[in-house]
């Protein structure tokens, strides 16, 4: 073989070697360089100890380990490194989340694992996955399920998100005497909802509910979308009935009211639909004899529900269902169809007492809120946000 023809064979193999570490390369800058496979984003994981698992794009040759916390909760915690090199092969890694550093809670957890490595072969990485922590032993994937209000990373979460049947640029309602600021209000997206622990003072037989709302959305036929419910529908059986709701129905108006122990309907219905992209202010009460449902600080409609000449209808309210926001609360119905509310939902509050026609009105027109009485308020604002009613 001449020299001529040795210095291309060496030129040849010198090409193809670049082309395949280039091939190489681009394989491995194609994969992650940390990622967490299981569990699932968006996956319901039973409350308690958790195993997690994942790779890494360390091997033999590198110095890097991975770490993990929960909801940024640090110290990070040092994975068990499973990779087939042995005991710092990362290229696989498991980790259990136990008491001993934090266990998975009701709602939201955040994890979030870390790949660095001290000889800086590879930049330092992070995957994070959000699992939903339930008290039941479901694994499912499915997006149904409702998160605690006190879990603030979910709401957090519902805060920033986004979806195409709500106004989302409108964040305020100016009225001659105030301005609402709604920068705050959860956005749910047909699957998503916020539940309020059953306690007694839940449980009310009179009572006033209210809510601001912001929807464009469309409700099925023959359906329901609730802003705001304990008991639900779907049973007539004691303890399984509405205690008191506010509802959209599939005409896009608002029906408010309960139902009895017997299942039988003590509801009333706005004449107008309200599913226009704009910000409305929702209450429904009842006295012991009346429902009544009023709209951005006027009564739109009022029913009586005497069984007697003396008495009226007495809501069954010995359930102990959650209050839930943007569902059902008798149950979740898969298929984010009946039941499930999309749109901003802000400032909800519950009284165990019946508010007059002029508390209502100054609720609305001027902020002005008359507390005696109320078991429950959400104003899903935060320190660095001035209260949803601001003065101005």
């Amino acid at each position: 073989m001449n020299s001529e023809k040795m210095v291309l064979l060496v030129a040849l193999g010198m090409f193809l070697c670049v082309l395949w570490i280039d091939a190489a390369f681009a394989q491995l800058s194609a994969r992650p360089t940390i990622e967490i496979t299981s569990p699932s984003q968006g996956q319901q994981v039973p409350v308690g100890e958790l195993t997690i698992s994942g790779t890494s794009a360390d091997n033999a040759t590198t110095n890097c380990q991975v770490d993990v916390v929960w909801n940024d909760q640090k110290p990070y915690q040092k994975t068990l490194a499973t990779g087939p090199s042995g005991v710092n092969d990362y290229s696989n890694w498991t980790f259990t989340y136990t008491r001993d550093y934090h266990l998975i809670t009701n709602g939201t957890n955040e994890l979030t694992a870390r790949l660095s490595c001290t000889d800086n072969s590879i930049p330092v990485a992070w995957d994070t996955v959000d699992v939903l922590g339930t008290s039941g032993s479901t694994t499912s994937t499915s997006n149904v399920g409702c998160i605690s209000n006190d879990d603030q990373i979910g709401i957090s979460k519902l805060v920033n998100a986004t979806n195409s049947t709500t106004n989302a640029t409108t964040t305020r309602v100016t009225l001659p005497s105030l301005v609402y600021n709604f920068e705050q209000s959860p956005n749910l997206s047909g699957s998503d909802c916020i539940d309020i622990a059953n306690n007694s003072s839940l449980q009310l037989t009179m009572y006033s509910i209210a809510s601001w709302f912001n929807t464009q959305m469309d409700v099925s036929n023959g359906s329901n979308a609730f802003i705001l419910t304990k008991g639900g529908v779907g049973s007539d059986s004691e303890g399984k009935n509405m205690n008191y709701g506010i509802w959209m129905i599939d005409s896009e108006n608002i029906q408010t009211g309960f139902e009895n122990s017997s299942g039988a309907n003590y509801f009333v219905m706005s004449p107008s639909n309200y599913s226009d992209g704009n910000w409305h202010y929702v209450v429904g009460t009842y006295n012991g004899s009346a429902v009544a449902l009023y709209v951005d600080g006027v009564q739109v409609a009022s029913n009586l529900t005497t069984t007697t000449p003396s008495q009226g209808a007495l809501p069954d309210n010995t359930g102990i269902q959650p209050v839930r926001i943007g569902a059902n609360s008798l149950e979740l119905v898969d298929g984010k169809g009946d039941g499930y509310f999309t749109g901003r939902i802000g400032e909800i509050r519950l009284w165990n007492r019946t508010l007059s026609a002029e508390e209502v009105s100054a609720a609305y027109n001027s902020g002005l809120f008359n507390t005696t009485g109320q078991v429950l308020y959400l104003p899903f604002s935060s320190q660095n946000h001035p209260p949803v009613a601001d003065a101005g």
